[in-house]
């Protein structure tokens, strides 16, 4: 018998053979590996694609809802374009046009510039809204160059009168301004939203009976509605009416319409909510004063039982009518509880009441149910130890109080508010200062800090004029504020103050606050006679309460420069002297009468 055959000689020897495994391992691995990297590499730019595709539906979509002032689903549809899509120019457009519509014109007007580098082709909206952010912040030049456009194009519509009247207004230019309101009142393309703006500007700014009745019949007109438009008409007239009925209106007529059937009309609509019947109440207790305590136990009654929104409804309401016994009898601590602004209203009609030993154990204790910010809690200790006069727990309390709003503007503006409130100066200003650090651009920052500096005259008040004229150099109220504290402190010499406030008074001649600073220049110059012919024809404003208190001085420094002084004590009697700057009372103290 043969033996077997002998293969081995023809078998790979182990070691190779796992050799040429390993290697065609490696091999299929990378293969497969620059594959990967093949799809990924040529799917990035499909995803960026889609990405973005998805952003400009949402960007199309927040822009119906903004036509139509759905205002929650256009942030929704905004917020999620710009989590797809950060710096994309629509994106950025729709934040813009946005923020505009809510009126945050100072961050609108810094996006509107942005986008105006030409990284977008403006569509008449966008120049719209870029001109009302313009006209909000001050740059009148901007909102000159877009009016241009605007106007140019030949179909001036309603909305773009309406912006018109605004900047003749924002001008001092009352007469331009009830013009352009008045014509885009009565034009056919006119929207229920911009008719009551017309309206409005021309309650605001026209001096004509007749003129005035129209805009009271167009708005009672609009309230006959049963939609949105409707209810915001009868608001609108509801307070106008308040404020008549209180006397604490300019106007010089009232409403044709009866108080009582309006409240009916609010309390009525098919889209009142809670705070639209609370108006209707507060019409009733400006009609009806003597019935205060019956009307404020109705309403508490009617709507501390319903849904949490209507509870909430009637707090802030009651809080705004100074009833924090009636808050809390609505609210205790276990309602409190359930939202942060339910909180702030139990806390803050503690407060109304100085129970401040309650209100720091509610908010100092670590049991404490309260929902509440951070920062808020922080500076309602700060008013309760300042009223239980604890001097060190005061000082721990503003300390950590800085420490939360570190690097946040808005709440050091709270801040600031707080310190005010308490009268710590010291404190507030170096709030406000922070402020400004941490958002240049915010201009409330800088009015408050203008605010508080102007208790210590003039002077102090110039430096922060000064600073706010670096920041908004277009903005002609700054500039003649600035010219104005400038020229009473002798910082700015009245030949150059005169040449600025010439160009101020070119760019807005109907502006009587400019011609007074003009004046006031000329006064400063020893020229009495063109002092007085730069203030034109302001008797009107002065007489029927419209002029600013700084014009109505410069005036009667004037008048009496210029021998009338019987004309100059009379316009003196007239002006209130609280809260006058030294530099100002200075200017008028021969007219006035012994000890004032």
């Amino acid at each position: 018998m043969k033996p077997a055959p002998d293969y081995s000689v023809l078998s790979v020897p182990e070691d190779s053979l796992t050799r040429r495994r390993r290697w065609r391992r490696r091999f299929i691995g990378a293969g497969i590996i620059f594959a990967l990297v093949a799809v990924l590499l040529s799917a990035r730019p499909v995803i960026h694609s889609l990405r973005r595709w998805h952003a400009r539906r949402l960007c199309e979509q927040a822009e119906v809802y903004l036509e139509k002032g759905e205002w929650q689903k256009t942030f929704d549809a905004v917020r999620q374009a710009s989590s797809l899509q950060p710096g994309y120019p629509e994106t950025l457009r729709m934040q813009a046009r946005l923020l505009s519509a809510t009126g945050n014109f100072v961050p609108a007007a810094v996006l509107w510039k942005q986008l105006g580098s030409g990284k977008i082709d403006f569509q008449p909206n966008d120049h719209r809204d870029e001109a009302k952010a313009a006209i909000e912040t001050g740059d009148l030049p901007l909102a000159d160059e877009q009016m241009r456009w605007l106007r140019g194009k030949g179909d001036d519509t309603a909305a773009d009168r309406i912006l018109a009247a605004r900047l003749a207004e924002r001008r001092g230019d009352r007469a331009g301004a009830t013009s352009f309101a008045l014509s885009a009142l009565g034009a056919k393309d006119t929207s229920e939203r911009d008719r009551i703006a017309a309206s409005v500007l021309v309650l605001m700014n026209a001096v004509q009976a007749d003129q005035r009745h129209q805009a009271w019949s167009a708005l009672d007109a609009i309230g006959q509605k049963k939609e949105a438009s409707g209810l915001e008409a009868l608001n609108y007239l509801a307070a106008q009416e308040v404020t008549l009925l209180k006397g604490d209106s300019t106007l010089d007529s009232a409403t044709p319409i009866d108080p009582e059937l309006l409240a009916q009309r609010l309390e009525s609509h098919p889209l009142a909510k809670v705070s639209d019947r609370l108006h209707a109440v507060d019409l009733r207790l400006a009609l009806r004063p003597s019935q205060r305590a019956l009307l404020l136990d109705d309403a508490t009654r009617r709507f501390s039982k319903g849904s949490r929104d209507e509870l909430t409804a009637l707090c802030l309401w009651l809080i705004g009518e100074q009833e924090a016994a009636r808050v809390l009898s609505v609210l205790p601590n276990e309602k409190a509880a359930e939202t942060k602004v339910l909180s702030v209203c139990r806390v803050e009609a503690l407060s109304a009441l100085g129970r401040w030993s309650e209100v720091e154990s509610e908010l100092d204790s670590p049991h404490s149910d309260l929902k509440m910010e951070e920062i808020t809690s922080q500076l309602y200790l700060v008013r309760c130890a300042f009223k239980l006069r604890k001097k060190a727990a005061l000082q721990v309390r503003w300390e950590r109080a800085f420490d939360l709003a570190a690097g946040d503007a808005a709440k050091l503006l709270l801040v600031g508010g707080e310190a005010e409130h308490d009268s710590s100066p010291e404190i507030a200003e170096k709030a406000y200062r922070g402020a400004i650090k941490a958002q240049p651009q915010d201009r409330r920052a800088y009015d408050a800090l203008l605010r508080l500096v102007a208790r210590n005259g003039a002077g102090a008040a110039y430096e922060t004029l000064a600073a706010m004229a670096k920041q908004w150099p277009n903005d002609p109220n700054i500039l003649n504020s600035e010219l104005y504290a400038g020229l009473l402190t002798a910082r700015l010499a009245p030949e150059a103050a005169r040449a600025q406030a010439e160009q101020l008074v070119r760019q807005a001649p109907a502006d009587s606050s400019c011609r007074a600073t003009l004046a006031l220049s000329f006064l400063k110059l020893g020229q009495p006679k063109a002092a007085l012919a730069a203030f034109g024809n302001v008797d009107d404003d002065l007489k029927k309460g419209h002029a600013r208190t700084s014009t109505a001085i410069v005036h009667a420094a004037v008048l009496s420069a210029n021998g009338q002084e019987k004309e100059a004590r009379t316009e003196a009697a007239r002006i209130s002297l609280a809260g006058l700057a030294p530099e100002e009372r200075a200017l008028i103290a021969p007219l006035l009468p012994p000890g004032a």
